[in-house]
């Protein structure tokens, strides 16, 4: 088997579609779904890395991999990592046929050589509870910023308005009611209710519950 990985072209988005759809419908992002490639707005990504792989032999996108290069302005803002230049991990994806023979590998190192060639310091991940992609981007050299929940149910109290931080020491999000300074334990995003605690799981009645893990990938020392 011989791959080859190369930027993406828009001739690739059909299967790029498909290959996407198929890698993600048997994982815990089985609700990320699209008919079109992945758009980048500008005032968010200054630059992006989007790399293809493909079967030499058969011609076939056989995995996928974008990230973005935020702009100065909203890497410097990030709350889980301030820096002068982050990127964002946002597509990943190989084949269901074509898992566990390196495809992955061989297009995070691709990515990581431009990432570092264009002087980005650090790469954030965003990721589910599959205990094979976890490991593999710890073997990356991912370190674990913050673990919660997303729960698709009903909480049980109704959250208030609240500010919101990351509380590094104890790897979870830190939410605070703006009118009491008490600590809140969850808040509703496009649907689903994150919840920063295992223990606070009990305020809900849940019909599941996905954990989400934050990572870092530091690429330059961090000053």
């Amino acid at each position: 088997m011989t791959i080859t990985v190369r930027s993406y072209q828009p001739s690739d988005e059909k299967q790029w579609v498909y290959t996407k759809a198929l890698a993600y419908l048997f994982s815990p992002f089985f609700d990320d779904q699209e008919t079109t490639k992945t758009a980048y707005a500008a005032d968010v990504y200054a630059a992006t890395v989007e790399l293809v792989a493909i079967d030499d032999v058969s011609g076939q996108l056989v995995g996928l991999l974008d990230m973005g290069i935020f702009t100065p302005a909203l890497s410097q803002e990030n709350i889980y990592y301030p820096a002068d230049k982050l990127a964002y991990w946002e597509n990943f994806a190989v084949h269901p046929d074509w898992q566990h023979q390196g495809i992955g590998t061989q297009l995070f190192m691709a990515a990581k050589q431009s990432l570092s060639a264009q002087g980005v310091q650090a790469l954030m991940i965003f990721t589910r509870d599959d205990a094979g992609t976890n490991a593999l981007y710890r073997s990356f050299g991912a370190r674990l910023l913050v673990q919660n929940y997303l729960v698709i149910g009903t909480p049980k109290p109704a959250a208030p308005a609240f500010s919101f931080a990351v509380d590094h020491k104890r790897q979870r999000l830190a939410l605070t009611d703006q009118q009491t300074g008490a600590p809140v334990t969850h808040y509703l995003r496009e649907g689903v209710y994150i919840v920063t605690a295992e223990d606070a799981l009990a305020d809900f009645d849940a019909e599941r519950v996905i954990t989400e893990y934050s990572y870092v990938l530091e690429l330059t020392p961090h000053g």
